[in-house]
């Protein structure tokens, strides 16, 4: 940079201005240099920004500056579509939902059966619960994350909520009518193939997003009697295609228009046309990954914009989930597949 350039101009460095005028001395050089220097050592700063950006609160490396580091990579991945596959065994039941909370994935079967493997390890999957399904109907979908699992049911009325303890593997909660119409469409999934009933996931804010197809509430994990939001829908929806992160949730209607709200308040953040049918959908905190006659399709929330597709020839898909690192989806035959991507 010439003398001119340099004229005149300020730059503010934690919280001090510098003016360089037409000859920068080497002493204000030194200073600058080592204001900038002491803020990118400070590892509260990158701490901070790992958790403003990505809403991390606990790290998984040496120093929050490496975590922040790792996650900005792992973001750029997911944009450019770089991962790498594997798969869990097959199940006799249909897999009905999915868990991510590295370093376990959790899923569950339609018969309410829930199982729990570590991702990184022999993929042996432990049973954690036994369902029951005389008592509660079928397992139409499940969700969670490290605090809270929460099933959605279907065949048995005011039965339709179901809420475990993630830490002690205990459920602490049943209720709710939001699938009572559903009823006897619950008991059909368990001989034939049907529509999908419903769906339910979990932010971060430690509140569920359910819906129907006529129908959609939001609850309090900590206080579930009480819902926040309880609305009929004046539109159908394909209910496969609804996902939270940590903040917002996507849907997407029967003509593929996605529209992502915020969950506290049902504010509008943006909206784009899939134009795709018969969705199966997850989301994590920049993307949405939609999928279609087995193919995965990644959309970018913040401006609605289209970025790449993955994950060819999987065949028809039960159930989806994703994180800032994972995306797992659950084939018709009972196979899960899981694509990793983490920065190496």
């Amino acid at each position: 940079m010439n003398n001119a350039m340099w004229n005149g101009v300020e730059q503010q460095v934690c919280g001090k201005k510098w003016k360089y005028g037409v000859r920068v001395q080497e002493k204000e050089q030194e200073k600058v240099c080592s204001t900038w220097q002491a803020a990118s050592r400070s590892d509260p700063l990158w701490h901070r920004l790992t958790s403003v950006i990505w809403g991390r609160t606990h790290r998984m490396h040496t120093t929050w500056h490496e975590e922040y580091v790792y996650r900005h990579q792992t973001s750029q991945n997911f944009r450019l579509g770089r991962s790498h596959g594997d798969r869990f065994g097959r199940f006799s039941r249909a897999v009905s939902g999915i868990i991510i909370t590295d370093p376990r994935i959790i899923f569950a079967t339609l018969d309410g059966d829930i199982y729990v493997a570590i991702i990184e390890g022999q993929h042996q999957a432990r049973r954690a619960h036994i369902g029951n399904i005389v008592d509660d109907g079928s397992l139409v979908d499940f969700t969670g994350c490290g605090r809270w699992w929460v099933g959605l049911y279907a065949g048995v009325p005011g039965r339709a909520i179901h809420i475990w303890d993630g830490n002690t593997e205990e459920l602490v909660y049943v209720n709710t009518t939001l699938t009572d119409r559903e009823s006897l469409r619950g008991w059909h999934m368990l001989t034939e193939l049907t529509e999908a009933i419903g769906r339910v996931r979990v932010t971060s804010q430690e509140s569920a997003v359910a819906c129907t197809s006529n129908k959609y509430m939001v609850l309090d994990l900590r206080n579930p009697a009480f819902p926040l939001h309880d609305r009929e829908s004046a539109r159908g929806f394909i209910v496969n295609s609804l996902d939270t992160n940590n903040e917002a949730f996507i849907i997407v209607d029967n003509r593929g228009r996605a529209i992502v709200r915020r969950a506290d308040t049902l504010e509008e953040l943006c909206r784009f046309n899939t134009r795709l049918g018969n969705l199966m959908g997850c989301m994590n905190l920049g993307y949405a990954l939609l999928c279609a006659a087995g193919v995965i399709r990644v959309w970018g929330i913040e401006h609605g914009q289209y970025l790449y597709s993955f994950g060819e020839n999987i065949g028809a898909v039960n159930a989806m989930a994703g994180d800032d690192r994972h995306v797992a989806a659950a084939s018709s035959n009972s196979t899960i597949h899981l694509w990793d991507f983490g920065a190496q």
